[in-house]
């Protein structure tokens, strides 16, 4: 709808819902005349929430919304905008926004009215948020941290194979030159194929300084078939900064496959 043309079944000047344009809101109003204007204050802002409002006794001084994002203060900057009910095409700056409620704060100054209750915003209206100059540096400032923050967690990783036994010193899981420093935990060797006549002998190395040699730390003999299957080879005690092997040896018996898995972090 362009400037000049009639909205049919509109009173003058009734604010009604805008319209969103590869999401960018284009509130529209009918002026006195009956004509189409454009909120220029508002348009072309981006729309970074369509929702409603979800809360039985709306107060003007903070309103709860049903959707969002549970981060604190996301939405703080942006302007809240209705779009139906009493109160369509009033808009107010969020001041604050309380995360695991959904709600919306304003300010005594930029609130809505008090007016009768019958005439103040209902439960059910729908609205919508709209980024302003400071909502965007704001949210991107908030959205930054939580992903710095992610970032800085500990990611588990994992890797898996079949070692068959031959006799020789077999490596079974080895990181030779991490990035930096790193947590081993655990490589759990599956001893299900093994019989009363085969002996493993699991050896884990760790080097300690850069470019030096793998030194033993650990040894776990397996003398026939153990009490649990599953042997677990435990690593978290030693973080790493230059390498970590972990090898198996047949000393006696034929040979079997034995499957494998790591964990680091």
């Amino acid at each position: 709808m362009g400037e000049g043309q009639f909205l049919f079944g509109f009173s003058p000047n009734t604010p009604i819902p805008g319209t969103t344009y590869n999401g960018l809101w284009v509130p529209v109003q009918v002026d006195l005349n009956g004509v189409v204007q454009v909120n220029d204050i508002m348009a072309g802002h981006r729309v970074v929430l369509e929702t409603s409002i979800n809360d039985t006794a709306p107060d003007p001084d903070e309103l709860t919304l049903l959707g969002g994002e549970e981060i604190d203060d996301l939405y703080a900057g942006c302007s809240l905008l209705m779009t139906s009910g009493d109160r369509a095409g009033e808009s107010h700056l969020v001041h604050q926004y309380v995360g695991n409620l959904h709600k919306c704060i304003f300010l005594k100054r930029d609130r809505f009215d008090e007016v009768p209750s019958a005439e103040r915003v209902q439960n059910g209206d729908t609205c919508v948020l709209i980024s302003g100059p400071k909502a965007v540096p704001n949210m991107h400032a908030i959205l930054n941290n939580l992903w710095e923050t992610e970032q800085s967690k500990p990611f588990l990783k994992s890797t898996h194979g079949t070692i068959t036994t031959d006799g020789n010193v077999q490596t079974v899981w080895t990181i030779e030159n991490p990035q930096g420093v790193f947590k081993p935990l655990a490589v759990a060797i599956d001893f299900t194929n093994q019989t009363a006549a085969e002996t493993i002998q699991i050896i884990t190395y760790y080097r300690i300084v850069p470019g030096g040699g793998f030194i033993q730390h650990d040894l776990l003999p397996i003398v026939g078939i153990p009490a649990s299957l599953l042997v677990s080879v435990n690593l978290k005690d030693l973080p790493n900064r230059y390498g970590v092997r972990v090898t198996m040896q047949r000393t006696a018996g034929g040979a079997f496959n034995y499957d494998w898995t790591a964990f680091w972090e």
